[in-house]
């Protein structure tokens, strides 16, 4: 049998729109940056393994690169764009990879297959879920109540107040002051002998 060869292989995935949002925020920029933020504190699994996305940048305007890590003899980069209109905000994505492949000829597309059926999938759901904002309704005030003036009553005596009043079990206290070392146990036995008689 003839040894594996080994072949680099460059993939390159072009630009395309993968969301589309009828949202026009009302700061990009910041609603950019809190995007990129969330999306670069995602993990994605990937034949049970965790994969980090991490930015790599830089940011050109609403565009910025990241890169996969944890990957076995593979990189992954993608690149991220935020394209507002006037209507609506579209997110574009690319990707480049590279990978070793180390199997005959016939079985060299499957790292292809792999990245196309499971790491993209995998990052655009992702960027759906960075995408998620809950927008915080502003809350209507409240009427507030004028506070009706509370009757004087007399206070009553608490539980804790009715128990220490109540005399302790004395062989209790005999026994809690032997246990901190407040007597000795000849001391101990002779006072709990004369409580029991």
């Amino acid at each position: 049998m003839g040894k594996e060869k080994e072949d680099k292989r460059k993939m390159h995935f072009p630009e395309r729109v993968i969301h589309t949002s009828k949202i026009i925020p009302k700061d990009p920029e910041h609603s950019f940056k809190r995007f990129v933020k969330k999306l670069a504190s995602k993990k994605i699994s990937f034949f049970n393994a965790e994969i980090e996305i991490i930015e790599l940048g830089p940011r050109e305007g609403y565009k910025t690169t990241f890169q996969l890590i944890g990957l076995m003899n593979m990189s992954f980069q993608f690149k991220i764009s935020y394209i507002i209109s006037a209507t609506q905000i579209d997110i574009g994505y690319e990707a480049d990879s590279e990978y070793t492949i180390r199997v005959p000829k016939f079985a060299k597309r499957a790292g292809e297959r792999q990245i196309s059926s499971t790491i993209i999938p995998r990052i655009i759901q992702a960027v759906n879920k960075s995408l998620e904002v809950k927008e915080k309704k502003p809350k209507e005030p409240k009427e507030k109540k004028p506070k009706e003036p509370k009757e004087k009553t007399e206070k009553k005596p608490d539980d804790k107040e009715k128990k220490e009043k109540k005399p302790k079990d004395p062989l209790k206290l005999l026994k809690m002051q032997f246990v901190e070392g407040k007597i000795s146990e000849e001391e101990y036995l002779h006072k709990k002998k004369l409580l029991e008689d």
